[in-house]
């Protein structure tokens, strides 16, 4: 009668282990890809960003910043794809958005987790205002009023967030909250170029 319950108590340990172990992973992976896309080098190239540091490909190649992310993860699967916002590719400031009490975004429906790489310009205000960011789809997009030649420069704001879908091997963790469901990690560094 107590083995049921006693294998269910291990497994759960068991889980929240390897949940914190994925948190881990997916914060070392915003780390390291904010790290590398600091001083990456926005060669403008018309109303766009030119360069290899950034890719749209499903596996990116070595020396972009989606790359350094996925090899800075043990979570092999986090895909190159865009995070979603209240539904949109377009990121919120900070891990908390701009005035929420939660992680705003979700990885996409059918896909294991999700990266979103953007820029903000630090001198138009005293919060940061999105100039630009990275899509896994549609490459470089800039904001109205915003180019190569005033977004992604020095002191301006590269935040990386990182999401995965982590499997619960038993319901326990599930049931305690759904907050086990998502390993989310968001970083910020200023621009070095």
């Amino acid at each position: 009668m107590v083995l049921p319950v006693f294998v269910l108590l291990l497994f759960s340990i068991i889980d929240f282990g390897s949940f914190y172990g994925a948190q881990l992973s997916v914060e070392n992976a915003a780390r390291a890809g904010v790290r590398f896309a600091v001083v990456q080098q926005c060669v403008p190239n018309g109303s766009t960003c030119g360069g290899t540091a950034w890719s749209t490909s499903a596996t990116p190649p070595a020396g972009t910043v989606e790359a350094a992310i996925r090899s800075a993860s043990t979570q092999a699967s986090i895909p190159n794809v865009s995070c979603l916002w209240n539904g949109s590719a377009v990121p919120e400031y900070g891990p908390n958005g701009s005035s929420k009490t939660t992680f705003n975004f979700t990885v996409p429906s059918g896909s294991r987790g999700c990266i979103s790489i953007s820029y903000w310009n630090t001198t138009a205000s005293t919060t940061p205002t999105l100039c630009a960011y990275f899509s896994a789809s549609a490459g470089w997009v800039f904001e109205t009023g915003y180019t190569p030649a005033n977004c992604v420069v020095a002191n301006d704001i590269v935040q990386v967030t990182v999401g995965y879908q982590y499997s619960m091997l038993t319901p326990v963790p599930a049931v305690v909250s759904n907050a086990f469901t998502t390993t989310a990690a968001t970083t910020d560094q200023l621009e070095e170029r």
